[in-house]
């Protein structure tokens, strides 16, 4: 087997070796707010519960990638999967996933809406492609989390965010947390 090493690649049998894409940006955003989330008031109508990051986009073939966990209690609408994480573009336009975005309830004792408080993750992994994101850079990137139903009102996937020993004595206050990447291609 032939090797080479030079100063911009490694080369094996005559194939150059290509490095991945890397990151070139990372945003880590915090929420330990604890709050009641409302309902959807009417189907199609998101409720959007997190502006977790504007932040400045850096190259126009960007991937943006997405990981979250929200952190619930009092379990709502299940099975619901309304959830999304949704981008912003600086002129206004989004693109909503609803893939990459799903919760799970743990109950402990057979209660429906609510009855039995069980705590609910919520787990966001999304990726933006450039196609889908365009060329747009600098400032104006929203990236938010939210829910709404196809038909129906009154959905949600629990009743509070970042719960607290307030509803649990036995609760530390909890911290949803959301890290933004920003990936440019090799």
């Amino acid at each position: 087997m032939a090797t080479s090493i030079t100063g911009t690649g490694i080369t094996i049998d005559g194939v150059e070796q290509v490095a991945d894409s890397k990151v070139i940006q990372i945003n880590i955003a915090r929420n330990s707010t604890r709050q009641e989330i409302s309902t959807n008031p009417s189907a199609g109508n998101p409720t959007i519960i997190w502006n977790a990051h504007s932040f400045s986009r850096l190259l126009s073939t960007s991937l943006i990638r997405v990981e979250a966990h929200l952190k619930g209690y009092d379990d709502w609408s299940y099975p619901f999967y309304g959830t999304f994480v949704e981008l912003v573009r600086p002129n206004g336009t989004t693109i909503k996933s609803f893939i990459g975005s799903t919760y799970q309830h743990h109950s402990w004792t057979n209660g429906a809406r609510g009855g039995d408080n069980g705590q609910v993750n919520w787990w966001v992994k999304k990726a933006f492609t450039p196609a889908a994101i365009g060329t747009a850079t600098g400032s104006g990137f929203v990236i938010r989390y939210g829910y709404q139903a196809v038909n129906g009102g009154g959905n949600r996937p629990f009743r509070l965010w970042n719960f607290n020993n307030a509803d649990d004595n036995r609760a530390y206050q909890q911290v949803s947390n959301s890290t933004m990447y920003e990936y440019a291609p090799n």
